[in-house]
């Protein structure tokens, strides 16, 4: 179903940042009422859809971004921003739309999976592995310190974390969304062990200390829906809560 949405998709132009009738003007201002803004938020939509399903099956995508615009909708960042601060945004016909995850991690899954995980990416030598896994944890980190410091995710979550009593739905995802990329980051670190090549000096401690954050993000991540899962509603997670507290 998701590859039809997104032939449609392209078949509708709605990969592309919506112009006005004038070429020499700039992309139109956002306004849900603007069937070309409706059919961007279409896109982006599927967009996040693609590239979570993309990283979690290991099968390729079915958009390809270098045929696409990955301009923002206009203000997207800030009511992004905000809707984490407040829990409920303010919806008006100028407000971009929620999407199931933080568009910019979407945009950074899909680079995970074109370094990382791609039949060319699996055949990179190591130096090339560690030189992006290095790059792409930058760039997580890099996003992780723009969020606002209130909603901001830890470096990992412990049973002992504190969490804010004002946790929305929102932020839980959020935090798992970045433990993910985590994970799925250092973890192509392990294929240096299986091709049986073991790098001398700051090659292998770059082999250790990814595959230890690696663990960490997961235990993290365990951790983070123990706690959670007593706070927001079940139907949010694709997990049965008890299993979780009879292990």
């Amino acid at each position: 179903m998701l590859s039809v949405a997104v032939r449609l998709i392209y078949a509708l132009d709605a990969h592309v940042v919506p112009m006005d009738a004038t070429l020499d003007l700039p992309p139109i201002i956002y306004d849900k009422c603007d069937t070309r803004c409706h059919l961007r938020d279409l896109f982006w939509l599927c967009y996040s859809f693609d590239k979570d399903i993309c990283l979690r099956t290991g099968q390729p995508p079915c958009i390809d971004d270098a045929h696409c615009e990955l301009t923002l909708p206009s203000g997207y960042v800030h009511s992004h921003d905000a809707t984490l601060m407040l829990g409920l945004p303010h919806v008006d016909k100028e407000v971009a739309p929620l999407f199931p995850w933080d568009l910019r991690l979407s945009i950074l899954k899909s680079r995970i999976y074109q370094d990382l995980y791609t039949a060319h990416a699996l055949r990179q030598s190591v130096p090339e592995q560690l030189t992006r896994i290095r790059n792409l944890d930058e760039v997580l980190e890099t996003w992780r310190l723009s969020l606002p410091a209130d909603f901001r995710p830890t470096l990992y979550f412990s049973q002992g974390t504190p969490v804010d009593p004002r946790l929305n739905t929102m932020a839980v995802i959020l935090r798992l969304s970045y433990y993910y990329c985590v994970t799925m980051i250092h973890q192509a670190s392990s294929r240096c062990e299986i091709m049986g090549v073991t790098p001398k000096g700051s090659g292998l401690q770059g082999i250790t200390s990814s595959g230890k954050l690696s663990i960490t993000a997961s235990r993290s991540t365990i951790s983070y829906l123990r706690t959670v899962s007593l706070v927001v509603n079940p139907e949010c997670f694709w997990y049965e809560p008890w299993s979780l507290h009879s292990r």
